[in-house]
């Protein structure tokens, strides 16, 4: 069964104060306590090319968090 869901951008702050974007997606009825995902991509590619999969994960009622790694072609 599946559920509708949603996601937000926020960023995120690591220890040398460098940003993280991060993409959370999650369902928009309440799962609490909700189950977390957290997903890494893989090398070169883009935490926003796997939205497929992760809005799949939290339509089933997970929380999901993929951030954008260094390996990124997208990073600065």
């Amino acid at each position: 069964m599946t559920t509708p869901q949603t996601y937000t951008d926020i960023t995120l702050s690591a220890p040398d104060g460098r940003e993280i974007p991060t993409r959370v997606f999650m369902p928009t009825e309440d799962c609490s306590p909700c189950e977390l995902i957290i997903f890494s991509h893989g090398n070169l590619a883009t935490y926003d090319r796997y939205d497929v999969l992760l809005e799949d994960w939290a339509a089933r009622g997970y929380v999901v968090a993929s951030s954008q790694h260094i390996d990124s072609e997208e990073h600065p």
